[in-house]
């Protein structure tokens, strides 16, 4: 057992070794930034330096395992949880998931959810809305990827099938549905919303949300995860349900919502493929039509919408008699 321990922390230095210098200095920097709350550098070093060194030196390949950046980082786990997340999102992205990628990006995302959830008091975590509505909606994306991958049984493998046989609570809908719901609950995010268009002040908006809810972390993610509530319900056949978690989401330009365009798109998208669904066409019209009004404002986002394509379809004149 020593040599082997041995022989694996060798080839860990080895392998850390080859990794770039500017992204060993970079995962430092970005440890730094997120333990100093510091929401600018952590903006800048998400949108930017994250996307300009997987451009230059893993495009074709997954980014370093966090266990070999571990020491760069003083084995901070909260922080190797978050950068694992980025990782398995860019296995999803650029590469084709393997059945171990699933099942440990599902326990890592789990984990952190569980560390936000179960802790005695709020998490000081200041994370930019734009990483925070990528998680939760990446989460989902991971869902469906993962249910479409199950059901196609005859390209399993015995050893595959029996994995999922004995690991059925992966990716299951109840768990998805669960931490949804209780990032919800924990924020109290119902609670505040309807506080605000009641006209209630600040202060009792803050007394409703209690001490988790008014942290910007928690809120912000009871907030995604309505918006994702809604996607998993029109997802799983539920569009009463679906149009339900979004009671007290005001469908307006100052909306939350607005501030990030994938979840501009996905609010409206879903909202209007649950109208259609449950037959109110002229609702659901008005809903793709504003997606597209935003769309043609935002062209350049057009390519990198899976929505896009369904919304154009469904609202285009040769397809509008379907819908009236």
């Amino acid at each position: 057992n020593g040599d082997y321990a041995k022989e694996l922390e060798e080839e860990r230095r080895t392998q850390l070794e080859q990794v770039p210098d500017d992204v060993k200095r970079f995962i430092v920097a970005f440890h730094q930034a997120i333990v100093g709350n510091d929401s600018a550098q952590i903006s800048s070093m998400y949108e930017g330096g994250w996307n300009r060194l997987t451009a230059q030196y893993y495009a074709d390949s997954e980014w370093p395992e966090a266990e070999l950046l571990s020491g760069l980082v003083g084995g901070d786990q909260v922080f190797l949880t978050l950068y694992r997340e980025l990782y398995f999102r860019h296995v999803y992205a650029k590469l084709e998931p393997n059945v171990n990628d699933r099942f440990e990006s599902y326990e890592n995302i789990c984990e952190l959810f569980n560390l936000l959830l179960n802790s005695d008091e709020p998490i000081v975590l200041d994370l930019p809305i734009q990483w925070l509505w990528d998680m939760l909606d990446e989460f989902v994306y991971q869902f469906q990827s993962f249910t479409a991958w199950r059901a196609e049984i005859s390209k399993k493998t015995e050893d595959e099938k029996a994995l999922l046989a004995e690991n059925p609570q992966i990716w299951s809908c109840y768990s998805v549905l669960n931490v949804l719901y209780s990032l919800v609950q924990r924020s109290r995010i119902n609670e505040q919303l309807a506080a605000e268009r009641a006209g209630e002040s600040a202060e009792r908006v803050a007394e409703i949300a209690g001490a988790y809810g008014a942290k910007p972390l928690y809120r912000n993610l009871g907030y995604f995860s309505l918006i994702c509530l809604l996607r998993v319900h029109v997802l799983i056949g539920d569009p009463t349900l679906a149009l339900q978690t979004l009671v007290n989401v005001e469908l307006s330009s100052e909306a939350l919502f607005t501030k990030i365009t994938a979840c501009h798109i996905s609010t409206y998208y879903h909202v209007g493929f649950a109208y259609m669904t449950l037959g109110r066409f002229h609702d659901a019209i008005r809903s793709f039509v504003s997606a597209l009004i935003y769309f043609n404002r935002m062209k350049s986002f057009h390519t990198r919408s899976y929505q896009y394509g369904s919304v154009s379809c469904a609202t285009s004149p040769s397809q509008r008699h379907i819908l009236t």
